[in-house]
């Protein structure tokens, strides 16, 4: 397994790369995802997007996550093709911070 971490810092509105699928296939298949709002006074409001060249769909959309909280998603909620799709983040209010630890199998 292959573990990654990034802070985001909202820019509302812009599309953050999670996940490339042209990366390295291999490595790509998510096992589950944390998600932590460091924020320390206000929720974090989010979108989780996967995209290709024609389509755009939503795993997640307009979820809030409390100060201080963390969701969990595991392989079941996080299925789609990784070799067909990027996986993206957008964050709602300006001020949001996120932590995120990706578990992908390698």
């Amino acid at each position: 397994m292959k573990y990654t971490h990034k802070n985001i810092i909202g820019t509302e509105g812009l599309n953050q790369l999670l996940l490339d699928k042209q990366t390295d296939v291999r490595t790509n298949k998510l096992i589950n995802m944390y998600i932590t709002n460091v924020e320390e006074k206000i929720n974090c409001i989010f979108d989780l997007v996967i995209v290709n060249k024609v389509d755009k769909y939503y795993l997640l959309k307009n979820l809030s996550i409390p100060v201080g909280a963390v969701l969990k998603l595991d392989e079941e909620d996080l299925t789609y093709d990784y070799r067909e799709y990027d996986l993206y983040i957008t964050l709602k209010p300006r001020t949001s911070k996120l932590d995120i630890k990706l578990t992908t199998l390698l």
